[in-house]
């Protein structure tokens, strides 16, 4: 397997260096998915374009942010759902739905169970959704910017996990406490 740099604004490739401050100067720190994607500007600018994007589309911030969660635990990211844990907490989403999600058990709204399952049969039919698939998201008040932006979520999600894998990125420390051993051992003192 090859070794990967977590980068910083020192070591990155120059063509990266500019949206590595962006990161920070938005974030605060530098997550280590972007230290890795910063091997290639091309990819580093391409997930850090499209997160920023998302965040001007048609999902509010606590849909945007169940979605990258429900695609973390469907893809198996520990990364992703230690990133997105935390962040679903801080932009409202309910803890129930945080953990029916992370569980695998019924989603206990109705908006959020139309949308985690749109969200499963785009990924099951690789984007070949039925009718009726369609027809039930509608219904939930989604409309066809929604549908679209689901698939933007998971090309995102799918970009930063799978090279999160590749690269053996670790969980940072600021993430930590959303890890899904983490809410096990939640479990466990409750």
């Amino acid at each position: 397997m090859a070794d990967f740099t977590l980068h910083t604004l020192e070591t990155a490739p120059e063509g990266s260096r500019e949206t590595l401050q962006g990161i920070h100067d938005f974030l605060g720190f530098i997550p280590n998915t972007y230290a890795t994607l910063a091997e290639s500007p091309a990819a580093l600018r391409g997930a850090f374009s499209l997160f920023g994007l998302l965040g001007e589309g048609a999902f509010s911030s606590p849909e945007r942010q169940f979605l990258w969660l429900a695609i973390g635990q469907a893809l198996e990211s520990d990364y992703c759902i230690a990133a997105h844990r935390g962040c679903a907490r801080n932009a409202g989403l309910p803890d129930n739905i945080i953990e029916a999600v992370l569980d695998g058990t019924p989603i206990p709204d109705d908006r959020f169970a139309a949308l985690h399952a749109f969200l499963l049969r785009v990924m099951e039919t690789r984007g070949q959704v039925t009718a009726a698939d369609q027809g039930a998201f509608f219904a939930a008040g989604f409309t066809r910017a929604h549908a679209l932006e689901v698939i933007a979520c998971l090309a995102l999600k799918t970009l930063s996990g799978y090279a999160g894998r590749l690269a053996g990125t670790p969980v940072d420390p600021q993430m930590e406490p959303g890890r899904w051993e983490a809410l096990l051992r939640e479990r466990a003192v409750a």
